[in-house]
């Protein structure tokens, strides 16, 4: 069994709009381990992506309780939370978040010098993961100018470049087509060797062949949780 990073107890998240309080997530319990790739999946509005951003540290929570390594969250102040999303978590989105104006090897070097790599181990580092993703011999080029793929795969470069026990993808082939999205999932696959992968999307046929557990979600609730194959064993 792998190390227990995350546990959600009785967790809730609610919005407040005109028509009254939504539910994002309602009353979710669920616990998450290293070597688990895992795909969270449900129709828009099903929460999934609010829960992405609560386990992430980008959104608070109104009950329950979400524990990092058994430590509870429910006290943590702003300071503790941006300590939680610099050094825990790598967050994928949609916007890829990456830096438009540099360079992609730039892109990778800039998030290996922010773990306090230095510079020579920073490059020789970046080569390795733009290797993986398929990306070394587009290292001179704007990220600007990348393809929507290419711009995803940079994306996961960065975060594979902080060395997080936790990544969380949300909707990341979401704009991509057949050949980037499977392409990107592999990469995630990855991932998860070492590290807990979190893939939140809508297309679960994509993963269905990677993951090694799926969770639906439904209204805010989990109506899905289902282990498909052995998770990884990280190497300690």
């Amino acid at each position: 069994m792998g190390e227990t990073l995350l546990e959600l107890r009785e967790l809730s998240k609610y919005y407040t709009s005109g028509q009254g309080v939504v539910k994002g997530v309602d009353q979710i319990t669920l616990l998450f381990q290293a070597g688990e790739f895992v795909a969270i999946t449900g129709e828009s509005g099903s929460g999934k992506s609010t829960l992405a951003h609560v386990m992430g540290g980008i959104l608070s929570y109104e009950s329950g309780e979400l524990y990092y390594r058994g430590r509870p969250t429910s006290h943590f102040d702003g300071g503790d939370w941006e300590r939680y999303r610099r050094d825990c978590v790598s967050f994928i989105s949609q916007d890829y978040g990456i830096l438009p104006g540099s360079t992609v090897l730039a892109n990778v070097v800039s998030a290996l010098r922010l773990t306090g790599m230095d510079r020579a181990g920073a490059a020789v580092r970046a080569e390795e993961i733009l290797r993986q993703v398929e990306l070394w011999e587009l290292r001179g080029r704007r990220a600007a100018k990348l393809s929507s793929g290419q711009k995803q795969r940079l994306a996961i470069a960065r975060a594979l470049a902080k060395p997080a026990p936790i990544l969380i993808a949300d909707e990341p082939t979401g704009n991509l087509d057949g050949e980037n999205s499977a392409k990107v999932i592999q990469l995630l696959s990855q991932a998860a060797q070492d590290r807990l992968v979190i893939l939140i999307t809508h297309e679960f046929d994509e993963a269905k062949d990677f993951v090694t557990r799926h969770i639906a979600l439904h209204d805010g609730r989990v109506t899905l949780d289902a282990k498909l194959q052995k998770p990884n064993q990280p190497q300690s």
